[in-house]
């Protein structure tokens, strides 16, 4: 089983990234300085949503290079199991949301998605073993 994501996910990560851009340019260019520009940057909760967004999205499409770079095709359950744990990532990131753990930290983000997509290339791994 090919795992395609099509057209839906080359746009919205085209919008992602063009928003991104969009608001960087706007801060640069209404503070012009560098200090003014991040710090107006860092917060409006609006400009840090669209760049945790776009945080996200660029670490997916990390995750689709590097199973299709070791795995190349998947194999039926293997994509059954991709889509088991994508959907499992999405559970954690609501309940962080809902439960209002407190990740003001960019970086601790960062951090639990490199971790959940090492566990899904585990979990590839091993089902693909045996």
């Amino acid at each position: 089983m090919n795992i395609s994501y099509g057209k839906t996910l080359f746009v919205y990560s085209l919008i992602s990234l063009l928003s991104t851009v969009y608001i960087i340019n706007y801060e640069f260019s209404l503070h012009k300085k560098f200090y003014p520009s991040v710090l107006a940057l860092i917060s409006s909760p609006l400009n840090i949503l669209i760049m945790s967004n776009f945080g996200i999205v660029a670490l997916n499409l990390v995750g689709i290079m590097f199973v299709k770079f070791f795995f190349g095709t998947l194999r039926n359950l293997e994509g059954y199991v991709h889509e088991q744990l994508t959907k499992k990532l999405f559970y954690i990131i609501i309940f962080i949301y809902f439960t209002g753990i407190e990740m003001t930290d960019f970086l601790s983000i960062f951090y639990l998605f490199v971790l959940m997509i090492m566990y899904a290339i585990h979990k590839l791994l091993f089902k693909r073993a045996d």
